[in-house]
């Protein structure tokens, strides 16, 4: 791809009373886009409050941040953080996102910034607008649900789930596998955030010293603690065998190690998830509430309820009762893996590629680059007829194709031309569709999502049915289709060879 198209501008902010989630959370995305993008990828930051750490981890991620010279929720924020999203892109916004990641963010900000030219990806945790126009709105909470978002514009994309949840790389089911073993002596992580306002961490603390229980604690806070000498004392006082971790940059490496995590109701809760970690949440801030339950029903965690109404006695006994049950944290690790595989991140920037991908019709010139898609590796093993084509063949096959009124033969390609594959819509009003992806585009993500615009399009045309035909060791293919509400109605025959035929029927959707 380009390195000029789809330029990346992020606005959030940090703090003590906000807490460092959502910055993380967006830096997050920002790998994983760089990842599929490119080294050369442009990604900046546009933010009114961001502590020296951070700004050191941006630098460190090459990221260049925008600072804006107003308060959080200011009157001016919508205004400034358009214009100051547009400059930093010089004023070529064409194919530009610009990630939204806060809640003081409104409608009237998403409005200014597309009619800059941006396309706007809304992180929303809480229902936040009563409209939603953002080009995709993202909630990667256990509770999302559509019924969440029924005041929408038509053409608003929605990502819910933890499916979707931004992680970094280290979280990602292709680095981590199995579930996590207890311990002899367990190893407890121990984390309430970068900023711990309530100094949650030495309450927890205590809870833990009273239960007597034998284990060691790593106690992970951020460097703008303000508390860090009473968790010192904590420890020390109570004598616990306990190690603090400050600013750590390899969490998952601690998480790995740990048998159990008492940790809030924020980001974290999806990073031990994905590692399989069983937690114990806590309420620290009111909009965690429901990530606490959600984890809890989902048989991941066990819910303590709000900071202010925990008590040390109670700590305590939750936390014996739980480490000392073996065979419930092991069905909660199991729980947990089920909830969160790690790659949510590269399927948002799959989402996002996917929204600036032009779809047309085939024509004439595109006759080589159909016939080399048609003899590539990936679609021959996956095809029935897995001999080469021949030119000729190709060729009047291609023809025949052109002139099918009841046919539809698409290319999708990036806004600068490149190709990214191609759809077959074969018949009508119920249709054949198979779906190809160049080799350079595969292993992103992005077949779901052409997978989507295409049965839009069928839809569009006045399609009623969808039919495709998969081979039953394409596993890949399979888990796309199903992901998007094929159902498999029957097994098949094709040319002597055994085939799983799928149905999605637009008539119910």
């Amino acid at each position: 791809m380009s390195k000029n198209i789809n330029p990346l501008v992020i606005r959030a902010d940090a703090g003590e009373l906000i807490g460092t989630g959502h910055i993380f959370r967006c830096f997050s995305l920002a790998q994983m886009w760089r990842s599929v993008h490119g080294e050369a990828s442009v990604i900046h930051l546009v933010t009114s409050g961001l502590p020296k750490p951070l700004k050191k981890l941006a630098v460190a991620l090459r990221i260049k941040v925008f600072q804006l010279d107003l308060n959080m929720g200011d009157f001016d924020d919508e205004k400034s953080t358009a214009q100051v999203c547009a400059d930093a892109l010089g004023g070529k916004v064409e194919f530009g996102w610009a990630i939204l990641d806060g809640y003081q963010f409104k409608e009237n900000l998403i409005k200014a910034l597309k009619d800059k030219g941006f396309r706007v990806l809304l992180l929303d945790d809480n229902q936040q607008l009563e409209h939603y126009s953002a080009d995709l709105v993202l909630n990667q909470n256990v509770y999302a649900s559509s019924a969440m978002y029924t005041s929408k514009e038509p053409a608003v994309t929605l990502l819910l789930g933890p499916r979707f949840a931004l992680l970094r790389s280290e979280f990602s089911s292709e680095v981590n596998s199995g579930v996590n073993e207890v311990l002899e002596i367990p190893e407890i992580l121990l984390s309430m955030g970068g900023s711990d306002p309530k100094n949650a961490t030495s309450h927890f603390l205590k809870g833990i010293a009273a239960s007597e229980s034998k284990c060691k604690v790593l106690v992970v806070v951020g460097a703008a603690n303000p508390h860090l000498s009473e968790i010192k004392h904590t420890i020390e006082r109570f004598q616990l065998c306990a190690e603090i971790r400050i600013n750590e940059s390899r969490i998952s490496e601690l998480m790995e190690r740990s048998s159990l995590a008492i940790c809030a109701g924020g980001t974290m809760v999806y990073e031990l998830a994905s590692l399989g970690v069983p937690s114990l949440l806590c309420e620290i801030a009111d909009n965690q509430k429901m990530v606490v339950l959600g984890m809890e029903e989902a048989g991941a965690s066990i819910s303590l309820g709000k900071l202010e109404e925990l008590s040390v006695v109670e700590i305590a006994k939750e936390f014996s009762s739980l480490i000392e049950d073996h065979n419930k944290m092991k069905s909660m690790s199991i729980a947990a893996k089920k909830l969160v595989d790690g790659n949510g991140s590269r399927r948002v920037v799959a989402a996002m590629d996917s929204l600036v991908l032009h779809i047309r019709p085939v024509n004439s010139d595109d006759a080589h680059l159909t016939f080399s898609w048609a003899n590539s590796a990936t679609n021959r093993t996956a095809s029935f007829y897995q001999d080469p084509i021949a030119w000729e063949e190709h060729k009047i096959w291609f023809e025949r194709i052109l002139n099918c009124e009841t046919s539809e033969y698409l290319v999708f390609e990036m806004p600068d031309g490149q190709p990214v594959g191609q759809v077959r819509l074969e018949g009508f009003p119920s249709t054949t569709l198979s779906l190809f992806l160049d080799k350079q585009w595969q292993g992103r993500g992005l077949g779901e999502w052409l997978l989507r615009r295409s049965i839009k399009h069928a839809e569009k045309r006045g399609v009623i049915s969808i039919r495709a035909f998969i081979r039953p060791e394409n596993l890949k293919s399979v888990k796309i289709f199903e992901g998007v509400g094929f159902k498999l109605r029957q097994d098949a025959v094709i040319n002597d060879q055994q085939a799983l035929y799928y149905h999605f029927d637009l008539k119910e959707t």
